[in-house]
């Protein structure tokens, strides 16, 4: 179709793409037989000069990055998929913990400050398992030796009420609902090397 698709493409687009010319100049032209096949050549000479803008369009290569929960603030946690179907809380806490596992990672917010460690209240789950567990009302705590060291003070002193943490789950009992959690990051598994555990800011905080 050489010849005769480079005089359509001239009519209809007003120019011949370049990409056009180097795949033509790679075939020879071939004369149709029969005036049915004339017909049929220049219905696909037609249908490829107005569709020329798609069919020679330049293809670019572009490498994109993986998009990282970790990185992009771009989304919200949503709520546990309970609360969207009416299920009772007491099925909705048991299902969490028989769910929940060591090394995931929760965020929570101190409650209660002891000697022997930090009570947390649970708001969230993080990292690949994310999502809103704030209405559970899910407490955890994490011992003073799984905190970090602080010089010249207790590890507790290094926390206050109110303070938002994140922590890894080193220990769940579903039968009595105890949660222990670690805010060192010694306690992450060798593929978390990434998450930094321990005080977060506003700016580290889910959305």
């Amino acid at each position: 179709h050489g010849p005769e698709l480079v005089r359509c493409l001239q009519i209809e687009q007003q120019h011949v793409p370049s990409n056009v010319t180097d795949i033509l100049s790679q075939f020879r032209q071939r004369h149709p037989d029969t005036i049915r096949l004339q017909g049929l050549s220049q219905r696909i000479q037609s249908f490829a000069a107005k569709k020329a803008d798609y069919l020679f369009a330049q293809v670019e290569d572009a490498t994109r990055e993986p998009m990282s929960s970790s990185d992009d603030d771009t989304y919200a946690r949503m709520p546990p998929l309970e609360s969207f179907m009416g299920v009772d809380w007491t099925a909705a806490r048991r299902h969490f913990f028989n769910s929940l596992e060591r090394y995931d990672v929760v965020i929570g917010v101190v409650t209660t400050a002891l000697d022997s460690g930090l009570v947390l209240t649970l708001l969230c789950q993080d990292n690949d398992k994310a999502r809103d567990i704030d209405e559970m009302k899910i407490t955890a705590f994490c011992p003073a030796k799984e905190l970090p060291r602080v010089p010249y003070q207790s590890p507790v002193e290094g926390f206050a009420v109110k303070d938002k943490v994140r922590g890894v789950v080193v220990n769940v009992n579903s039968e009595s609902e105890r949660i222990i959690v670690s805010l060192n990051e010694r306690a992450l598994s060798g593929e978390q090397e990434h998450i930094k555990l321990g005080l977060i800011n506003a700016e580290e905080f889910p959305v």
